[in-house]
């Protein structure tokens, strides 16, 4: 069953009601998409996450009762395979990276086009994140002095098409690009992905990229 074939059920998290009934009637237009509920705060969201089960929740940074930020802590820690894409007006780098660090799987602004909210969608339910290049570069050069993660990057090493692979990862190659490049099946890449994440002990893209810098697989474009 191709991606687009299988139902993503999502929960739509904001404030301003207006909003997500917008979404929600632009998002079940599209044949995979069923939102499946409509949140006013984190509270809220929380009840139906645990009720409805969902497969992405796009959620606001800033709501009343509690906070995206709190509301993705307690997501982290209940439902750790659920993906959380951030919507936001807010584009201070401190404020993108603090996100994604503590387990946003994307960032996107409130003012971006619908098609990419749709193919963030589809994204981090494939790969596991979407960032903009933008948001990309913001968190490798806000991360770069975050010494959380130590020797333990180096505990383990990188078989070479591993390296390549992370590479590319981090130059934001999705797995279908990745594995046609490589004349390989997308299970391999899975495959190979799976035990990067191991090797590295990282356990997000932020994490994948403090790794690659750490050990000059890749670098920040000054």
């Amino acid at each position: 069953m191709s991606l687009t074939d299988r139902e993503i059920k999502i929960i739509l998290v904001d404030d301003h009601k207006l909003v997500t009934q917008a979404y929600a009637s632009i998002l079940n237009e599209i044949k995979a998409f069923t939102v499946t509920g409509q949140a006013y705060n984190g509270k809220e969201a929380l009840e139906m996450i645990e009720c409805l089960m969902p497969d992405v929740v796009i959620m606001d940074a800033d709501m009343p009762v509690m906070t995206g930020a709190q509301t993705l802590k307690i997501i982290r820690e209940k439902y750790p395979e659920l993906k959380v894409i951030i919507l936001t007006m807010h584009k201070e780098m401190i404020y993108v990276s603090n996100f994604l660090i503590n387990g946003a799987h994307a960032f996107l602004s409130k003012n971006c086009e619908m098609e990419e909210l749709i193919k963030a969608i589809y994204t981090v339910i494939e790969e596991g994140f979407y960032f903009s290049s933008t948001v990309s570069k913001a968190i490798i050069s806000s991360t770069l002095k975050d010494s959380e993660f130590g020797e333990d990057y180096r505990r383990l090493r990188l078989t070479e098409r591993e390296t390549e692979i992370l590479k590319l990862i981090c130059e934001e190659k999705s797995g279908d690009y990745i594995a046609e490049r490589l004349n390989v099946s997308a299970n391999t890449i899975k495959f190979y992905r799976k035990n990067i994440y191991q090797k590295t002990n990282a356990n997000s893209i932020v994490g994948l990229i403090k790794y690659a810098i750490k050990n000059g697989i890749t670098y920040v474009d000054p």
